[in-house]
């Protein structure tokens, strides 16, 4: 879609928004940025800073963005301070 045109709609969104209880209870927030950091690709063993703020069933999740990083290109191959060598799998 042309997002400049102002003629340009999106497909109609529903959703549910919920007011607060009534009743005080704790209520859990998560937040995270900077996902993907300038020059590293893909990791294969995944994001698990992710899946263990999933664990804490946080009421509220708050990513700040930058989840990659694009204005500068990745190396093939890059020479880690322990002798191993990381390699970008894009």
């Amino acid at each position: 879609a042309d997002l400049a045109d102002i003629n340009t709609v999106s497909e109609p969104i529903v959703g549910r928004f919920r007011t607060a209880p009534a009743s005080k209870r704790n209520i859990r927030f998560a937040w995270s940025g900077d996902t993907a950091g300038q020059g590293w690709g893909i990791d294969e063993t995944g994001m698990k800073t992710y899946a263990t703020m999933a664990k804490h069933t946080p009421d509220f999740f708050l990513h700040s963005g930058d989840t990659i990083y694009a204005d500068g290109a990745m190396t093939d191959e890059v020479d880690l301070k322990d002798g191993t060598k990381w390699k970008n799998t894009v």
